[in-house]
């Protein structure tokens, strides 16, 4: 039985290290609304970092009708 937890606690260790990381990330947007005014939005993400990276680089197309765009993932 003893053996049976070691290995079970070392099975739980490896996968919790090999699991990917699930959390919220802001992607910040800013933009020029066409009217010279200088505008800005924020969505939050929750997912892996590299979901979270596809999913800001996504609003970014999303704003594309709009000049001087530029949204980062914070």
């Amino acid at each position: 039985m003893k053996k049976f937890s070691m290995v079970a606690a070392a099975t739980l260790l490896v996968g919790t290290l090999f699991t990917s990381c699930k959390k919220d990330y802001s992607c910040e947007c800013s933009y020029n609304d066409g009217n010279g005014n200088k505008t800005s939005a924020a969505a939050t993400i929750k997912g892996t970092k590299a979901d979270a990276k596809k999913a800001c680089d996504a609003l970014n197309a999303n704003y594309a009708m709009f000049s001087d765009v530029s949204c980062k993932l914070k």
